[in-house]
């Protein structure tokens, strides 16, 4: 994803905001104050449209500041959502199943994990962000004896705006936890 398509999610994000608070203070304002003058109700929307922008605003520095830290780490620039990984890894189909519920486990934050035969559910709850992360890891055999394998991680609520980094944490340390598996299992 683009900065400049993160950037129209925020933005996106703070005009819905705003209108869900301008509505909502207009209501409020009209059930404690009687009915709105004729300035009452768009003066109102336009400070919650402001207060909207403002609150995605703080938001979306600190989703930025945390990503900044993901991009140092990991050496990926990436600002959306939903991230999906590529690895094939040189080992058996039961080998890399076995690495990849390993390195589900041991992402902080993993509540349950389902393996489907050829693929792997996970929920991962963090205090950051959207309520859960859902992983999912998805194992193809090929005919040489490598696997390949395919990583999703994208928040739980499609709704979400920001995410503070974590779907793009969780992809690289799987990729990363993945690309250590051929040194790490026997011949």
């Amino acid at each position: 994803m683009t900065e400049s398509r993160y950037w129209f999610r925020l933005l996106r994000g703070a005009l819905t905001f705003g209108v869900v608070l301008g509505g909502g203070l207009s209501l409020g304002l009209s059930l404690a104050l009687g009915p709105p003058r004729a300035w009452g109700v768009p003066l109102t929307l336009l400070m919650s449209l402001a207060a909207g922008i403002v609150g995605i605003g703080v938001l979306a520095m600190i989703d930025f500041c945390w990503r900044y830290r993901f991009f140092r780490r990991y050496g990926v620039r990436s600002f959306d959502l939903i991230q999906r990984r590529q690895v094939t890894v040189p080992a058996p189909i039961e080998i890399t199943r076995r690495a990849v519920e390993s390195a589900l486990r041991g992402l902080r934050g993993v509540r349950s994990i389902r393996v489907d035969r050829d693929r792997l559910f996970a929920r991962r709850r963090v205090w950051r962000g959207p309520p859960a992360d859902v992983i999912e890891v998805r194992l193809n055999a090929s005919d040489g004896g490598s696997v390949a394998v395919s990583i999703l991680s994208r928040p739980r609520l499609r709704m979400a705006v920001v995410d503070y980094g974590s779907n793009l944490e969780t992809a690289e340390a799987l990729t990363q936890a993945l690309a250590e598996l051929p040194r790490s299992s026997p011949p």
